[in-house]
């Protein structure tokens, strides 16, 4: 055997080893930042719901057995998650808040024991990568809820 035509070979094997191997790294890189990105997108909803959670649970407490108040202080809790949710990368879909005072609607007739507010987001799939909308579907839901006590004075 002649060994210049076995480095030939050699050469022409390892271009497409070499081209099989990135085609699989490139997707699983791919793949890694998405998800990086999506962790990255949950903790800003995280962040905006602990925000207006903690905002809330220490109102006052006459401002929270007030109905006139007690929906100022909401719209103040509202504007707080949306400020934070226009840092999300991906960017989403009309976001829905939920905020509920001892599991219902905040309405100032009482002094809640506790405070959740819950941040629901949708992120297109097909906005980072037409490959991501294969393998996760054309969105990613994602809920992110804090429940904190009252501590109003």
């Amino acid at each position: 055997m002649n060994p210049a035509n076995l480095s030939g070979q050699t050469r022409g094997s390892v271009t497409i080893e070499l081209a099989l191997t990135l085609a699989f790294l490139f997707t699983l890189l791919t793949c890694l930042v998405f998800v990086g990105v999506l962790l990255y997108d949950y903790e800003i909803g995280k962040n905006a719901s602990a925000d207006a959670a903690r905002y809330l649970s220490s109102a006052e407490a006459r401002d929270m057995q007030n109905s006139e108040k007690v929906g100022q202080h909401l719209a103040i809790a509202q504007k707080i998650v949306d400020d934070k949710l226009k840092e999300l990368v991906l960017g989403t879909v009309a976001p829905s808040t939920s905020i509920a005072c001892n599991g219902a609607s905040c309405s100032g007739f009482w002094l809640p024991q506790t405070v959740t507010v819950t941040v629901q987001i949708s992120l297109p799939t097909s906005s980072f990568l037409p490959m991501t909308n294969e393998m996760f579907g054309p969105r990613v839901g994602m809920v992110a809820t804090t429940t904190l006590p009252y501590v109003g004075i």
